[in-house]
């Protein structure tokens, strides 16, 4: 489950089959199931229910019809794009730096 992003490109996941580590970085170089999670994140945003998305998807104001009608036709570096600048115009929270340990 992705549990939270960061500014650097950087991802927190979290798993949930019970083996260790519980929580882990993913980088940008390392591959994630951008596909899937949009999927999930479409529905979520259609059913209002974004208790299973990270916080820095969850939507402080309503999605246009056009991003959500057509976001799944595009491809994965333009869906990147389209969230991208959904979050500089404020449909999201800013990223936050990644704090190293």
């Amino acid at each position: 489950m992705l549990f939270s992003c960061y500014r650097d490109g950087s991802l927190l996941l979290e798993g949930k089959d019970g083996k260790k580590p519980a929580r882990f970085f993913l980088t940008p170089q390392d591959q994630f199931p951008w596909t899937e999670f949009i999927q999930k994140m479409m529905v979520a945003w259609q059913l209002g229910d974004y208790s299973e998305l990270p916080q820095e998807f969850h939507p402080k104001k309503r999605i246009p019809p056009f991003v959500t009608d057509g976001l799944l036709n595009e491809t994965i570096p333009n869906q990147m794009k389209i969230l991208a600048t959904l979050r500089q115009q404020g449909y999201f929270c800013a990223l936050q730096a990644r704090k190293e340990k």
